[in-house]
């Protein structure tokens, strides 16, 4: 995709602010499509489908306790100087699943997806495996 240069008209009429009257106005336009769309809809079709509206839900029964808090350390002492963005999930299996991204700092050449592991009923996390870097996402 072609980018326009910085000081070009496209980019100096985004950069422009717009002014007070302009925003009430901008206000007033979107309020008053969103009030129409409503008045104009058709409500029956919003209606959720009756195994839902009736609150059943395929579910297998299991005994599960309830939710706990727990904070723990998953990357040893200097495996990345900087992390971020963190994601975490329970599997299926019970065991939890965890990504980040780590490396000098965000954005640099070395920043790498990371994940680890702990198994169900485990309090301790697997060793940090490189899961994509650099190299292997451009391949």
């Amino acid at each position: 995709m072609p980018s326009t240069p910085p000081g070009s008209p496209c980019c100096s009429s985004l950069a422009k602010r717009l002014t007070p009257g302009q925003r009430v106005g901008l206000i007033v336009v979107t309020l008053a499509t969103a009030l129409l769309a409503i008045a104009l809809s058709d409500h029956k079709a919003a209606v959720a489908p009756d195994a839902i509206a009736r609150g059943v839900w395929p579910t297998t029964p299991v005994e599960e306790p309830l939710p706990v808090f727990q904070e723990s350390w998953i990357t040893p002492p200097g495996h990345t100087p900087s992390t971020h963005s963190s994601s975490t999930c329970m599997l299926a299996s019970g065991e939890m699943l965890t990504a980040w991204f780590g490396g000098i700092r965000e954005g640099a050449s070395d920043v790498a997806l990371y994940t680890a592991r702990r198994p169900a009923g485990s309090a301790t996390w697997s060793q940090p495996e490189k899961a994509v870097d650099r190299e292997t996402a451009q391949d």
